[in-house]
This record gives structure tokens, C-alpha cells and sequence, in this order.
């Protein structure tokens, strides 16, 4: 399976809350126990669906993951929300779009962007679909467009550093 990931800026600034103090506040959660279960059942299921090749069931397994964090930290005390309505609207396209056959689903990172995740091979068609729909809810229509290497390669100045 071969993926590509188009990140979607839509904030660049500086997050309200800390990843650190973000963490921290899990740590009295009264939901994590349910938490570390289901990241553990969905670890399961997203490694099941890379050795079967099934990106139906990858995606669905990011985006599960994704708005559960998200769900953990508006539940904590003190709440925290990092989405925001642009990254509401972005997943909103997303899901339509899947309905309407396009081969994409989306994962959040921990604040406001919005990274869509689709099939090399259907890269015109919804790198197109990015371009016209989704940019307009990034800050400058800014859009970082990635994919899936061959894993980490030693570049030849690290060489002799290594053991």
C-alpha cells in the first residue's frame, strides 16, 4: 500500500496549551484506563490492516484515533479544545467526499491541522479535490503534500557515527 499525506494548515501559530500540559492532564483522567485499552485494540487493527493491505481499514482506524484524543482532552479538567471550526469543516469535506467515492480519510495532529490520507494511485484526483475544497480552510491555503518513503535511510555523514 502506498500513501500519500497531504498535511492541511490550519494554524501555524503557537498552540494555546502545551503537548506537555496536555499530557499532564491525562494523568488523572477518569476515562484513561478505556483510553490505553483502545489505543492498544486500535494498534492492533491499523497493523491488521497494513499486513493486509486494507486502506479502508487503516483510514477508518486513524480517524477513530484521531477524534478520540481529541475527545480525551475536551473531557479532561481543565478542558482543552485545539480543533478549530476550519478543522470541523475540513473533516466534514472529507467525510462527504468518501461517501461520494473518493478514496480519503483524515487523522489530526495535536492541535488544528488536518493531515488526509489517500492511495498514491488516486493522487490527481484528490490532490485536486485538496486544491479546490479543502485549501480555502487553511491559514494562506497552505498545504503540505507528503507520502510514504521506503523507510529511514543512513545518509553517508552519519555513517561513521553509527555503532
Amino acid at each position: 500500500m502506498s500513501l500519500c499525506d497531504a498535511i492541511l494548515i490550519v494554524s501555524s501559530a503557537k498552540k494555546e496549551v502545551s503537548s506537555s500540559l496536555g499530557h499532564r492532564s491525562m494523568a488523572r483522567h477518569p476515562y484513561l484506563d478505556g483510553r490505553i485499552l483502545q489505543a492498544n485494540e486500535n494498534l492492533q487493527e491499523a497493523l491488521s490492516a497494513l499486513a493486509g493491505n486494507d486502506f479502508e481499514k487503516l483510514g477508518y482506524v486513524a480517524e477513530c484515533e484521531a477524534m478520540s484524543l481529541h475527545a480525551l482532552l475536551m473531557s479532561a479538567k481543565p478542558w482543552i479544545v485545539l480543533m478549530q471550526p476550519a478543522t470541523l469543516g475540513i473533516i466534514r469535506h472529507v467525510v462527504e467526499a468518501r461517501k461520494n467515492g473518493m478514496p480519503i480519510f483524515f487523522t489530526l495532529d495535536a492541535g488544528a491541522n488536518v493531515h488526509i490520507l489517500y492511495p498514491r494511485d488516486c493522487s490527481a484526483e484528490v490532490e485536486n479535490y485538496i486544491e479546490s475544497v479543502l485549501s480555502p480552510f487553511c491559514e494562506g491555503g497552505r498545504v503540505i503534500l507528503d507520502g510514504c518513503g521506503k523507510g529511514p535511510v543512513m545518509l553517508p555523514a552519519n555513517r561513521e557515527k553509527a555503532p
